[in-house]
């Protein structure tokens, strides 16, 4: 979703230009037929540029019939133009080389015989190509964003400097060492445009953006709340506003996000603006997005519908509310309806090669077949072999992506699809790795919790300083000092978590390794000569009815029956066991009572923990402990997991990672 967003955000402004024709092809055909000279050139030019978008092999035919024409009749100025659509309909074919010459004979002929708005445009357009990925290193780029940026400032085109500025740091935040050249160059463009607030708004929301793909939400969110306070330009209003919502949606917040979202739907819709139509569709998909994730599919699908009418999306842009339109329709088992989206969402992906986008509608797919397979236990075959090489392609995908989330809930998949299909250890690798990637994202939403409860902070911060100002300036210092010590408060606060948790863990490594060393011999031992100061269990029985023989018989059968580990079987009952060791309940309770001074249910929990830390402290073990407590007899993890917390003092799942941390530093 995130790459989504920062692609269309970018774009947006752009977009108007691009595809906003709505050039009749069958006029313009019938004016070519009698057109002539300096007419002709311009209807060919027309033409082209309305097929850009529709057929590019005809829009480079048509502008490369109107370029020999103009060059007949040196019209200097619609060469200019013709090159310009040229680069254009290349640059939609995908051919970046060829768009770049085009757009640059188009700036030597304008700079000659144009325009500066003809500059303007070529400008404005080479620099889409940058954004793609063509010669993105500054040297060959720095100089054409510069100066399309200074055209913006002297035409006060607010609406493209800020685009411009978001390309501009797209491009340069994916290089190394450019840190500085981004926060420098908008310090100067800041102090450049200060007589003017819609400049300056723009420049704090390239701020924002620039914070957003840098990973510092709350920093980003202050940006634009800054551009939202200096702006009276209802698109710029409307674009923070949608930011904002985008970054909350980010970081999983979505109940924030679709109020922001709300807030910019409204005030698009009360206000006319160019990019109007184009900002409601976004905001739409975004809402759409936002209502999936909280389980609002009604309101989902509608929002989604609304969004999927504009046909000036991208492909990817397009492909997303697709997908997102099938897992709306799963939710609510329209599994028709969702096979048909995700298949077409699937199919435009591949189209265009983006293994984030793919991976996660892949898994889309996947969950589909499986609910259907739940549905139908008829499934057909051919979707079987289906969803094995779609789990296949998910697991080869999974290696290259980045996007945590996506690969959460991928590994998760393939974890529960070879659990279930029986085929036990390559469900535990990717239990293993889902461990891996779920501890990852809890890591990153840490820091985001720290970085909001921060920003919370410096602004009540802010706000209290500004407020107590107004009452009384003489208070500034007294209340810098306690900023001071409530920050060095928390920062203690935090210390003093941080080395509890810290010695806490110690404690319970200690445990565990106590607990290993004792792994493998019986933790049953007969007890004897006990009394009230040694143990706190009091022998109910003391006066025993049972006689040495009877004891004998008992304890050699009961010990042949453990060494069947009768203990592992669920629901074992006191009255089963009794019957299997030859005698009855009460006599078998009474011993158990007497030798291990404790009750039948715990003394076969305790040989059941004991057989867990066993099978846990093997090498080879590729047993998870989301399987391993059936295997042990209990009927649900909780239970297992209080029991064995009860007995060794830590949870299964730390034992469990304290061990495979032991094998890790024993192989290195």
């Amino acid at each position: 979703m995130a790459a989504k967003i920062f692609i269309s955000i970018i774009l947006l402004t752009v977009s108007v230009s691009l595809f906003s024709q709505n050039t009749k092809i069958d006029s313009l055909q019938q004016k070519l037929t009698i057109a002539k000279g300096h007419e002709r050139i311009l209807v060919l030019n027309d033409l082209a540029f309305a097929y850009g978008y529709v057929d590019t092999n005809k829009s480079i035919d048509f502008a490369k019939e109107a370029l020999r024409l103009a060059e007949t009749l040196e019209y200097n100025k619609a060469t200019a133009l013709t090159y310009d659509i040229l680069g254009r309909a290349y640059f939609i074919s995908g051919d970046y080389k060829a768009a770049e010459e085009y757009y640059n004979k188009c700036l030597l002929t304008a700079n000659k015989y144009g325009t500066k708005d003809d500059v303007y445009k070529a400008l404005r357009h080479k620099t889409l190509l940058y954004l793609n990925g063509f010669h993105n290193d500054s040297t060959e780029s720095l100089p054409v964003f510069k100066q399309f940026v200074d055209m913006t400032i002297e035409k006060r085109n607010y609406a493209d400097f800020l685009e411009i500025l978001k390309i501009y740091i797209y491009v340069f935040n994916n290089q190394q060492s450019t840190h500085s050249l981004i926060t420098k160059y908008l310090a100067e463009l800041m102090n450049r445009t200060k007589s003017d607030n819609e400049f300056q708004a723009a420049i704090y929301a390239s701020e924002g953006f620039y914070f957003n793909v840098r990973l510092d939400f709350f920093s980003a969110i202050e940006k634009y709340g800054q551009a939202l306070k200096l702006t009276k330009e209802v698109p710029f209003k409307v674009n923070s506003l949608e930011r904002i919502g985008s970054i909350y949606f980010e970081i999983r917040r979505y109940k924030e996000s679709v109020k922001y979202y709300d807030e910019a739907l409204l005030l698009a819709k009360n206000n006319e603006f160019e990019s109007k139509k184009l900002l409601l569709y976004l905001i739409e998909a975004d809402l759409g997005a936002s209502h999936l994730q909280l389980k609002d599919y009604k309101t989902a699908l509608q929002s989604l519908k609304n969004a999927l009418v504009n046909p000036y999306f991208s492909n990817r842009d397009k492909a997303t509310i697709l997908n997102n339109l099938g897992v709306a329709y799963l939710s609510v088992d329209s599994l028709d309806k969702a096979d048909l989206y995700i298949n077409e969402a699937i199919s435009i992906i591949n189209a265009i090669k983006d293994a984030d986008a793919k991976l996660a509608f892949l898994n889309s797919k996947a969950e589909l077949l499986i609910k259907s397979r739940a549905v139908d236990k008829k499934i057909k075959s051919e979707q079987l072999i289906q969803l094995l090489d779609i789990m296949n392609e998910i697991s080869k995908l999974a290696n290259d992506v980045k996007d945590y989330y996506v690969i959460y809930d991928s590994y998760q998949l393939l974890s529960d699809y070879y659990g279930k299909s029986g085929n036990y250890k390559k469900s535990n690798e990717y239990l293993k790795k889902w461990v891996i990637v779920n501890d990852s994202i809890n890591n990153r939403e840490f820091v985001n919790k720290m970085s909001e409860f921060r920003f919370k902070y410096d602004t009540e911060k802010k706000e209290q300083q500004i407020n107590t100002q107004q009452i009384i300036i003489e208070q500034k210092d007294k209340l810098i000092v306690l900023s001071v010590i409530a920050g060095s408060f928390i920062f203690a606060a935090l210390l003093v978590i941080f080395i509890l948790y810290r010695i806490r863990n110690k404690a319970y490594r200690i445990l565990v390794y106590q607990s290993l060393e004792n792994t493998g011999h019986a933790q049953l031992v007969k007890m004897t000569n006990i009394t009230d100061e040694d143990d706190p269990i009091v022998i109910s029985n003391s006066g025993s009815a049972l006689d040495e023989e009877l004891k004998n018989q008992i304890d050699i059968s009961l010990n042949k029956q453990l060494d069947l580990k009768v203990y592992l079987e669920p629901n074992l009952l006191l009255k089963t066991l009794a019957e299997r060791c030859d005698t009855n309940r009460s006599y078998l309770s009474q011993f158990i009572n007497e030798r291990y001074s404790m009750n039948f249910n715990t003394f076969i929990n305790m040989l059941r923990i004991n057989e867990a830390k066993k099978i846990i402290s093997d090498r080879n073990n590729d047993i998870p402990l989301k399987e391993l407590y059936l295997r042990l007899g209990f009927n649900t993890y909780s239970v297992f997991n209080e029991a064995f917390k009860r007995s060794v003092g830590v949870t299964p799942n730390f034992y469990f990672k304290t061990v495979n941390d032991l094998f890790d530093a024993s192989n290195l």
